[in-house]
């Protein structure tokens, strides 16, 4: 039996000319590929988050939240919430970022608001992880619009930790 596996960047029609999916059809697609969790990352919303919980929990899969943020350079940078606390901060960070009209903000909100709360700690472990791993990695985000190509990865085996990782309760 392959071990259990999360897709951790999906979006549903509520990310605007990206896809065409809905929230419930995404749910049950995964639960027919044998998924054990997806991750819902719309771009700049978290609009289908409570369709997306409803379908997950009625296919039998675990949802895990998150959104895929613009920053003010055109970068693509997925986040996840792994906490009921770490939803309720992406949740004002995507509220923030709206009512400034701009997603120039998520800039400063990372680097200094409440989003970075706890930041540290899974850094540290990210290292760690890097290091128990013998430098093996694992792609999260590679979301670059720009030519250059450049990428943004995280270390470990983050799709399986998730896959069997509680989430929220709710959204």
């Amino acid at each position: 039996m392959p071990p259990p596996y999360a897709e951790l960047h999906c979006h549903s029609y509520f990310s605007l000319l990206d896809a065409s999916s809905s929230p419930e059809d995404l749910a049950a697609r995964a639960a027919e590929l044998g998924l054990s969790a997806l991750a819902l990352t719309d771009h700049d919303s978290l609009a289908g988050a409570v369709r997306f919980a409803l379908a997950a929990r009625r296919a039998g899969l675990h949802a895990i939240f998150g959104a895929e943020v613009t920053l003010e350079d055109g970068v693509h940078l997925t986040l996840l919430a792994e906490t009921q606390e770490g939803y309720g901060n992406l949740c004002r960070l995507v509220t923030a970022s709206r009512i400034k009209g701009q997603w120039a903000t998520v800039n400063d909100q990372l680097s200094t608001g409440r989003a970075q709360e706890g930041m540290q700690g899974r850094i540290d472990r990210l290292n760690r992880r890097r290091s128990a791993n013998n430098g093996q990695w694992l792609e999260v985000n590679g979301q670059q619009p720009t030519e250059n190509g450049q990428r943004l990865t995280v270390n470990g085996q983050l799709s399986t930790d998730r896959a069997t990782a509680p989430s929220p309760s709710h959204p």
